[in-house]
């Protein structure tokens, strides 16, 4: 046997195991975090969106950003220069149907960017003037269907004419003598009304058309509908309504009377219990994203109603860095964008995170053989062979079924579990397995079985062997055999001769 192939393969096999090692000590591999160190203007984003040409904007508690994927372009306010924004602590941001930019802002009111012109007009409130918005503190900034653009304040709800630049202002019904009103969430019907959400007063109905208010009309018996007065946010599809609280998470069926709890499975309710939810987002792979306070990144999947928990605690791949949340955007090419608290964007590519689990189903014969499963290969049309503790399993991914193969193994142990350990396709095509038992069997495709290879398990070397734990060829015909009991084997596949790799007798020379 030539020494070169073999060093060459000892050598691929330690690279190998240096890139696994480095792998393994990267708790992060699908995350990648954008900060202050990538030109970001704080590593407290606030709110995030994507805009019509697949800019990320990124409002902070120090300016707003626009990221390209390779840097930020920053906005903030200059008290010499009036075509800036009007503060630097960004509440929220909105991409409106012409492609402009709307920015709402803590304090300083509301901003316009015009994309085309690159001109920026400010909304600020003006004493005495009834016509200016209500607050310059703004929450929310809302589209509906007819185009309207709807600003929720510290200070009520507020509808501009974007031809006067003028504003038409609600305040909710008063409740009692010195009520506070922040509306912190808005969302539309199918009807076209409006739901609003506030800080301080609950969940309310509005019409437009009228300018009413009204309180819904929630089930009366003594469990609390809402689990907190405090709503942060509202989402509003196929009539049931998801509202965000501090408290937790509620949806209403609007189409009963009164408004009725949906009942969420134990599971669910116990995964949502409590937390504060900032935000509500929805994706357009019928997902829904719950930005929290400390419990992490909620995905709920209202196809699979599989719940996945992003946390900064742990060491798995969904690993993000804070569970503190504030804003989430699933963007055009499934990037997830998360504005944490603390540790700027992190971003996923939710591509890389597409897991499937197939499982043993005892009332399913087409299904995984055991779940212990110990080698694996994929072969060219996409067939995947999986080794296990209980045999084969043949898998085709068109048909999602599998084919088992646990009879016809009868080499020592193999006869009562047979207990797959490697699996080799050979370049003359060949398909090769070795057992915990020390067998190797080769697949005969006419028979569609596996037999046993004679050559090798009647050769003295064969006897020394405990497991065959890998397979690799090293030349045409010649198998490289990774045993416990006999180190390192060849088998010549064409004359049927074994070989010792190690040798006993000089210790110092490994290949003989």
């Amino acid at each position: 046997m030539q020494r070169f192939p073999i060093r060459a393969f000892l050598t691929s096999v330690l690279y190998i195991l240096i890139i696994l090692g480095l792998n393994a000590q990267s708790h992060n591999q699908f995350l990648e975090k954008i900060g202050i160190e990538n030109g970001l203007s704080s590593n407290y984003p606030t709110c995030i969106i994507e805009d019509s040409k697949g800019f990320i904007w990124a409002g902070s508690n120090n300016g707003l950003n626009r990221y390209d994927g390779y840097q930020s372009k920053v906005f903030k306010y200059d008290s010499n220069n009036s075509n800036t924004i009007s503060e630097n602590w960004i509440t929220a941001l909105l991409e409106d149907s012409n492609g402009n930019i709307w920015i709402g802002t803590e304090g300083g009111g509301l901003n316009f960017y015009n994309t085309t012109t690159d001109v920026i007009t400010r909304f600020t409130h003006r004493k005495n003037d009834s016509t200016s918005i209500s607050s310059n503190t703004v929450h929310r900034i809302y589209e509906d269907s007819k185009l309207r653009l709807w600003v929720a304040t510290n200070s009520g709800l507020n509808l501009l004419d974007r031809s006067k630049g003028t504003f038409k202002r609600w305040i909710q019904p008063n409740e009692c003598a010195n009520c506070e009103f922040s509306v912190k969430a808005i969302t539309e019907d199918q009807k076209g009304n409006l739901w609003i959400g506030d800080e301080f007063q609950g969940l309310y109905y509005f019409t437009p058309s009228s300018g009413k208010f009204t309180k819904p009309h929630l089930n009366n018996t003594n469990e609390n509908v809402l689990p907190s007065e405090f709503i942060n946010d509202l989402y509003f599809s196929k009539g049931n309504l998801w509202v965000g609280t501090d408290n937790g998470l509620a949806i209403l069926n609007t189409l009963t009377t009164p408004f009725k709890k949906v009942a969420l499975d134990p599971e669910r309710k116990s995964a949502l219990n409590g937390m504060y939810i900032w935000k509500i987002y929805h994706d357009n792979n019928q997902c829904i994203w719950l930005c929290t306070n400390g419990s992490g990144l909620i995905n709920y999947s209202r196809k699979t109603h599989k719940i996945t928990v992003y946390k900064a605690d742990g060491n798995s791949a969904y690993k993000i860095g804070s569970n503190s949340i504030e804003d989430v955007l699933v963007d055009k090419s499934r990037n997830i964008w998360m504005a944490t608290t603390g540790n700027g964007l992190n971003k996923f590519n939710l591509k890389n995170l597409n897991f499937h689990h197939w499982e043993k189903d005892n009332d399913n014969s087409n299904s995984l053989v055991d779940n212990s499963v110990r080698a694996m290969l994929q072969e060219i049309d996409g067939t995947i062979w999986m080794g296990t503790n209980n045999g084969l399993s043949r898998f085709n991914q068109k048909s999602n079924l599998f084919k088992n193969y646990t009879k016809g193994f009868n080499y020592r142990a193999d006869v009562n579990t047979p207990k797959i350990r490697s699996i080799l396709r050979s370049k003359s095509n060949d398909l090769w397995i070795g057992s915990q038992s020390g067998g190797l069997y080769k697949y005969d495709p006419k028979k569609d079985r596996f037999f046993l290879e004679l050559d090798f398990v009647n050769n003295p070397i064969a006897t020394k062997i405990g497991h065959i734990q890998t397979l690799y060829e090293v030349e045409d015909g010649v198998l490289l055999i990774g045993t416990v009991g006999a180190g390192l084997v060849t088998y010549n596949t064409i004359t049927g001769e074994t070989k010792h790799i190690y040798s006993k007798d000089n210790p110092n020379n490994m290949f003989v």
